[in-house]
């Protein structure tokens, strides 16, 4: 499978496990009506508007022990890709603050995610934290050129 940058599709998480088959990865599946394609690192403001706004409590997915764990270092986790756009929308109209957009992980991002969200959408949100560790573990990556098109 491939990535938003049309590179093989990374490993998001394995601690703890995240994607549709609970292997880590952002993959897409047919039967994953939820469409978990965003490789997202949640904050506690995403977690508290998800829940408020959405209905959805991902500290219930983990188990409350567990996430307070997890966000002290960044909880990362594979999030609706409709989920991500809205709220992405709802800062972009001015109704959030910046920090409540998770960041994205583009290399874990599952290209099918393009179909709902735009790409200078997700390259507004990438997590440049994750590329410049890469960047030094790999000896040095291309920069993305952000006027790249799909």
């Amino acid at each position: 499978p491939l990535n938003v940058l049309s590179s093989p599709l990374t490993i998001h998480s394995s601690t703890p496990p995240t994607g549709f088959y609970r292997d880590g990865y952002c993959d897409f599946a047919a039967a994953d009506v939820e469409k978990q394609w965003v490789a997202a690192i949640l904050t506690p403001e995403f977690l508290d508007f998800a829940k408020k706004k959405k209905g959805y409590d991902y500290r219930d997915v983990y188990g409350k022990e567990t996430i307070d764990e997890v966000m002290s270092s960044g909880c990362r986790w594979c999030i609706s890709v409709e989920n991500w756009w809205s709220t992405f929308y709802e800062w972009k109209w001015g109704l959030i603050g910046r920090e409540t957009v998770p960041k994205v992980d583009l290399e874990a991002t599952h290209q099918m995610a393009l179909k709902i969200a735009e790409w200078e959408g997700l390259w507004e949100f990438r997590n440049s934290d994750i590329e410049a560790i890469r960047d030094v573990e790999l000896g040095g990556i291309e920069e993305v050129d952000s006027e790249k098109t799909h």
